[in-house]
């Protein structure tokens, strides 16, 4: 999800009728003299942090029917005076072990004539490491709206975040002015004899592309990245540079690697010369290389349909997802 910066962005969450996830928790209040309830911001943030990392907001209200309880509400401000940023980064940092890098805690007022009337925002990154609650000695995770013990295998899975690549694909479209050649035949002139040759012409035309961009979002070196991307059928230009591995059921699967063949020297427009392919290793908060997939030009974008995707990179846990094709930015 987007980051929360502004109280705007608050009150849209609620319009919007964002649901509880995994990756977002809303907190009608906090009672940091309790300390039972110490012990529950601690499991809450942690749990988040050794889950896939979020946001808690303090100070929204969610629905009081069953069916509606992880749906924000309204807005029901803290206050400042009682209970200050500084004092729940005390709270947290004093509960956790090890702390949680990164961790961000952000104030927004409600209403500038009320300044000491405020929500706070906490944004927890992914760790890569197994945080644990010592108020109770647990590690705990978040899965979805509630927040459970973690088993042996996940606490294993999460200390693996600091052995395997953590690699995600991410998805754009992007218009991109193309070069393509094309050999001009001479229209044949009697007066003239024989025509001259075909000579060489090249052409420029904007296409669509759908950019897989693998990003390393861990803390350890990709040097082998492999993934497959599936889409409709009726969306793809001919003519693609990645690997198609499989047409079926009007969808096709494409392949890529992070391999790049570099263009060697003496190549000309017309005939240009590619070296071997060579593995171009994905540095922790970078992307890795990626060839983009040329869009048909009448392809209906606003299709509501998925895209999905499956990722392996270095010995480390299969990495699926999916997307709407609706929903890719265009840049």
């Amino acid at each position: 999800m987007n980051k929360i910066t502004t109280i705007e962005d608050v009150k849209a969450l609620i319009a919007a009728g964002v649901e509880e996830n995994t990756t977002i928790e809303y907190k009608s209040g906090i009672n940091i003299a309790d300390a039972k309830w110490k012990g529950e911001m601690a499991k809450d943030v942690s749990a988040m942090a050794n889950a896939n990392g979020g946001v808690i907001i303090y100070g929204v209200k969610e629905f009081d029917e069953k069916d509606k309880r992880h749906i924000p509400s309204q807005i029901t401000p803290l206050d400042t005076t009682k209970i200050s940023k500084e004092t729940i980064a005390q709270v947290i940092s004093s509960n956790i072990s090890p702390k949680i890098k990164g961790l961000e805690i952000n104030c927004l007022v409600v209403d500038v004539s009320k300044p000491n009337e405020v929500v706070y925002i906490i944004t927890i990154p992914q760790s890569s490491t197994a945080h644990q609650n010592l108020k109770t000695k647990q590690y705990h995770k978040r899965y979805s709206t509630t927040v459970d013990s973690m088993e042996d295998y996940e606490i294993r899975d999460i200390m693996n975040r600091n052995v395997h690549p953590d690699i995600t694909l991410d998805f754009e479209l992007r218009q991109i002015t193309k070069q393509e050649l094309y050999w001009i035949q001479p229209t044949y002139n009697p007066l003239y004899g024989s025509p001259l040759p075909a000579h060489p012409q090249i052409v420029q035309r904007a296409i669509l592309v759908l950019n897989c961009i693998p990003r390393n979002i861990g803390t350890v070196v990709a040097e082998h990245v492999h993934y497959f991307v599936k889409l409709p059928e009726n969306i793809v230009a001919i003519g693609q540079e990645f690997d198609i591995a499989e047409v079926k059921d009007g969808f096709v699967t494409m392949r890529r690697e992070n391999l790049y063949c570099d263009i060697l020297e003496g190549s000309t427009p017309t005939n240009i010369k590619y070296g071997l392919p060579r593995i171009v290793p994905i540095l922790p908060g970078m992307t890795g290389v990626h060839k983009g997939i040329i869009i048909h030009p009448n392809a209906n974008l606003n299709q509501d349909v998925e895209i999905s995707w499956c990722l392996n990179a270095d010995g480390a846990s299969v990495k699926s997802g999916k997307i709407k094709l609706k929903d890719i930015p265009r840049k």
